[in-house]
């Protein structure tokens, strides 16, 4: 696995820039650019910085993307987020993807 190349295409699913990246982790961004850049080599310690700041668990960033459950980036995101909201805000979430669903069939 190309550490750098999984570290980018995470943080453009996230809809996340370097720098924003950079100050979230704590690391800075002309590391970052050249971990991406495949320029530099990271340590575990610092991948799990990162991962804390994309809002993933190490197990998903080393697990092959193509592999999780068959969900696109985006239902990913979702399903990650999701577990954050409180019972009212996922009550309300779930209202809105029923009636998204249900007009969707019209």
């Amino acid at each position: 696995m190309d550490i750098g190349k999984r570290i980018r295409q995470v943080r453009e699913e996230k809809g996340m820039t370097l720098n924003q990246l950079a100050n979230r982790s704590k690391i800075t961004q002309p590391f970052l650019f050249s971990v991406e850049a495949g320029k530099k080599n990271i340590s575990l310690k610092n991948i799990e910085k990162i991962c804390t700041a994309l809002g993933i668990s190490l197990a998903q960033f080393f697990s092959d993307p193509s592999e999780q459950n068959g969900l696109s980036p985006n239902q990913q995101w979702l399903i990650n987020y999701a577990k954050q909201l409180t019972d009212d805000e996922a009550s309300f979430v779930i209202s809105v993807i029923e009636y998204i669903l249900k007009n969707r069939e019209k």
